[in-house]
């Protein structure tokens, strides 16, 4: 039986570069990752990337490997990643305005 990682990266902020990020303790056992990315209803505008490094405290740019854009109100945005990774993150790279984004991890551990 396999076990669920579900965490929350972002929760409900609105800042350009707020982030959230999680390691390879974490994810060291995922070999597919999903990422809801969602916007909800007084949003107008913002991006966010998903982006990996070597450890989570890598002090330089990180790679980005999606780019979400707002696109609507009330709008999730799902984004399948495959790969080996020791870092990952969520960060808000264009404010968003108006509202709030929230970007949640999921991920079955092997």
């Amino acid at each position: 039986m396999s076990r669920r990682l579900d965490t929350i990266l972002i929760d409900a902020k609105t800042a350009a570069n707020a982030k959230g990020t999680i390691g390879l303790a974490d994810i060291a056992n995922i070999d597919e990752i999903g990422i809801y990315t969602e916007f909800d209803h007084t949003s107008e505008a913002g991006t966010v990337v998903i982006e990996t490094a070597s450890a989570p405290d890598y002090a330089g740019t990180w790679a980005v490997l999606a780019t979400i854009n707002w696109a609507a109100i009330d709008k999730s945005h799902y984004t399948a990643i495959t790969g080996v990774y020791r870092a990952l993150q969520a960060r808000i790279s264009s404010a968003i305005t108006s509202g709030t984004v929230t970007v949640r991890l999921v991920g079955n551990l092997t």
